[in-house]
């Protein structure tokens, strides 16, 4: 399964790269919470996610990351509209899984990284979460991709 998955990212990896869609920045989050996070602490915990955004005129976005024995979970916030799909790809070095908690509340997951897709239910700021699946293997360290296309 992991090689469908790193196949699936590389797919998207290469649209993205050949259309000019990928975008990343660490800039700071239009949201009180994230605020006073340092530069360290982003991504380590759901109140200082690590802010994604998206090239101007793109639709998606390639996350790479690390997984360590801590933090065993990375969190990033995304800014979208409601009625707006995400499509959520990822594969890493060990088993994952993820998940998304909305804005106001109640969430979805968890997602196991082959393209999983949900119509967003409000506007605002979604926290999205990619961990170790411990339930299928044992914990390990080590690097990530999660791809995501926002419509």
């Amino acid at each position: 399964m992991r090689g469908k998955n790193w196949r699936m990212i590389n797919v998207f990896l290469g649209v993205f790269l050949s259309l000019g869609l990928m975008g990343f920045s660490d800039q700071p989050l239009p949201i009180e919470y994230a605020q006073a996070c340092t530069t360290a602490q982003r991504g380590s915990s759901q109140s200082c996610p690590q802010p994604i955004t998206f090239a101007q005129g793109a639709y998606g976005a390639l996350v790479n990351d690390r997984l360590s024995s801590s933090p065993q979970t990375r969190y990033y916030s995304l800014a979208a509209t409601g009625g707006q799909r995400l499509t959520l790809t990822f594969a890493g070095a060990g088993p994952l899984r993820a998940g998304i908690t909305f804005p106001g509340g109640g969430g979805d997951g968890p997602f196991d990284g082959e393209g999983n897709t949900i119509e967003l239910p409000r506007s605002g700021t979604y926290i999205i979460y990619i961990s170790q699946n411990t339930m299928a293997g044992q914990p390990w360290r080590g690097g990530f991709s999660l791809a995501l296309i926002v419509r």
